[in-house]
């Protein structure tokens, strides 16, 4: 077999719905090869095969007691797997409150500038969560986020990557279309 790292192997021997199964069965206790294979339709070397991937996982462990071979649930099999996941929806959840913080800014300034000005007129800042004005644009068409304070060329669209030069040409020195 290939040198995989461990996170693929957990991963790997949890894509088969069979193993879970047979997780879920050990998470009740210690089961022997005969008692996991009772509920599925597959032979004994079929349910000895899985057993041997999920103890690569490192998911399972199997111990010899005289003639009898038990699997156990092993606690830790999982932390690998699990630690990735957290730190994944951690991220997100991030990722997501700033994404959340950012249209609330934007739906403020709307609600501000359709009530406030009038037709024609140009749009106020609104004022952020905290009760502060938001940063205005840098010169160079860049403004701060207001989320993060980091420059950020999005939130003036018309900013600098896609301004062209007074000579006509886009910043990575092409022509424009």
């Amino acid at each position: 077999m290939p040198d995989t790292d461990a996170l693929s192997l957990v991963f790997s021997a949890l894509a088969d719905p069979t193993r879970r199964a047979i997780l879920v069965r050990l998470s009740e206790g210690e089961a022997t090869v005969n008692e996991l294979a009772a509920p599925f339709a597959i032979s004994l070397p079929a349910i000895s095969r899985h057993l041997k991937v999920l103890a690569e996982a490192g998911l399972i462990e199997r111990t010899r007691h005289a003639q009898w071979r038990t699997n156990t649930l092993k606690a830790d099999g999982l932390t690998g797997a699990t630690g990735f996941i957290e730190d994944l929806t951690r991220a997100w959840g991030e990722r997501f409150d700033r994404l959340d913080a950012h249209l609330d800014f934007l739906k403020r300034q709307l609600a501000q500038g359709s009530s406030d000005t009038p037709s024609g007129g140009t749009t106020p800042q609104a004022a952020s969560a905290d009760g502060t004005e938001p940063p205005a644009p840098l010169p160079d068409g860049t403004a701060p986020s207001p989320v993060t304070g980091e420059l950020d060329s999005s939130i003036n669209p018309s900013g600098p990557a896609s301004r062209q030069h007074q000579d006509g040409d886009t910043p990575s020195g092409e022509e424009s279309v």
